[in-house]
């Protein structure tokens, strides 16, 4: 067990925000939170990735989409990245294989016209074959240059090694160069009109707007399609393999990545599954950056985070580790957690101060315009109920170290149940082949690019 510093005593006045929701005549769900001491106004339209084949979606293709649409010129020779800036507005989108989340930032006074622009350049789109060779080239420069990011290699490893081939989902969100090669502009276009569409799935999260009758009339004649049942394929799982990936360069640092899908049976199996993190890598004093940093000086930082948003939920943890040492950093990550098990069992202290950090957290969500946002868009991609944080602090207090061991003792006992990534020179990597505890597959980093 680490020494733990002593947590100080909240004593932060808090009054939890009201999160409003709202479902519209056309089926659309809107999530609102008022900030008044901002002058701020964010409006975000989310769409959920129901079909993830591959055969239907390329890999890489709907971020290239979303690329396409904020980043290709007009006929006006401006963007709509740049038009809605000349608005005075700032342009938010992102996109993964789960997720299309775009909208914009304003003042509270100016959002009209930045909505009205987003809207129709969703419903009338604008397409230039140019454009669509220019921003092609572009994407295949951008993966070429994470070539030798020994990180993004482990990430496209760790995707490869867990999902099915024939998901998106083992690809990392900008696919690979094979795929981006096979881009054809008509194909483009009609998954453009298939995934940027208003649907009775689509959520709407507001910050800073309270009943406002424009809008609502707005939002209201949005032309929606009937809800888009999960075409996804039941995807076999593949056999779990564990990836050795070698680079051309002499690297002095190897990547790990490990990670495992868990087990999501409510909101109570989220907050078992943070405090964990906490305790196992997910704050300076956790297990792994203690041991691997501070302890042995393997690595600068070394932790972990569950994602909730994707289905089912992944923990990974992960960092980079000097490549002399990779062998050992190993075998000290798998007796972190063999020893949550055995002989260093979680202290009721560890799990106090994890509690005490969650409870911070909660506290900062609804600090800041951007937090709340940030809180706001989490609870709609983890599908977790408005009412997910209005207990929050007494769930938190119910907790046990019984109720941390049923859910992590059902989801792995040791490094062996993960699916494990290490990138890094290939004549540190050799050694690793014949490892006793794990059994790994080496492959050039080239193969997954």
């Amino acid at each position: 067990m680490n020494n733990l510093p002593s947590p100080s005593l909240l004593k932060n006045k808090f009054k939890l925000p009201d999160i409003s929701s709202e479902t519209l005549s056309n089926k659309i769900n809107i999530f609102t939170i008022n900030k008044p001491s901002t002058d701020l106004f964010t409006i975000l339209f989310i769409n959920k990735i129901n079909n993830k084949s591959t055969s239907i979606i390329p890999p890489g293709a709907i971020s290239f989409v979303i690329k396409m649409l904020f980043e290709q010129k007009g006929l006006n020779n401006y963007s709509l990245y740049e038009q809605i800036e000349n608005l005075g507005a700032d342009p938010i989108y992102s996109s993964d294989n789960n997720f299309i989340t775009l909208g914009f930032q304003s003042s509270s006074d100016n959002w009209e016209k930045p909505l009205n622009l987003i809207i129709n350049s969703i419903l009338n789109p604008y397409f230039s074959e140019k454009e669509f060779i220019r921003l092609k080239k572009q994407r295949t420069g951008e993966i070429i240059q994470n070539k030798g990011n020994p990180m993004y290699l482990a990430q496209k490893g760790l995707a490869k090694s867990i999902y099915s081939k024939d998901s998106i989902d083992s690809f990392t969100s900008s696919g690979n160069l094979s795929s981006i090669e096979n881009y054809e502009f008509e194909k483009i276009k009609k998954i453009f009109k298939k995934i940027l569409i208003f649907t009775e799935d689509t959520k709407i999260s507001i910050i800073n707007i309270n009943n406002d009758k424009k809008l609502n009339i707005i939002l209201n004649n949005l032309k929606t399609v009937k809800n888009i049942s999960n075409h996804s394929s039941d995807f076999s799982v593949p056999k779990k393999k564990n990836y050795l990936i070698y680079t051309n360069t002499n690297n002095p640092q190897s990547a790990i990545l490990f990670g495992k899908n868990l087990t999501l049976s409510n909101s109570t199996d989220i907050i078992l599954g943070d405090l964990f993190n906490e305790i196992l890598g997910g704050s300076f004093m956790s297990r792994l950056n203690v041991c691997l940093r501070e302890k042995k000086g393997y690595s600068y930082g070394f932790g972990s985070n569950i994602q909730w948003n994707t289905n089912p939920p992944l923990l990974i943890g992960g960092g980079s580790v000097n490549s002399t040492k990779t062998k050992e950093s190993i075998y000290e990550i798998n007796n972190e957690i063999q020893g949550l098990f055995n002989n260093n069992k979680i202290s009721n202290e560890e799990l106090n101060n994890a509690k005490h950090s969650l409870k911070q957290e909660y506290l900062n969500n609804f600090e800041t315009h951007t937090s709340a946002l940030k809180m706001l868009n989490w609870l709609i991609s983890a599908n977790q109920s408005k009412k997910f944080y209005n207990k929050y602090l007494e769930n938190i207090d119910k907790i046990d170290l019984n109720h941390i061991y049923q859910y992590i003792s059902q989801n792995f006992k040791s490094l062996n149940d993960f699916s494990t990534i290490i990138v890094g020179d290939k004549n540190h990597l050799r050694k690793l082949q014949n490892l006793d505890l794990i059994n790994f597959y080496l492959i050039a980093g080239d193969e997954i690019i």
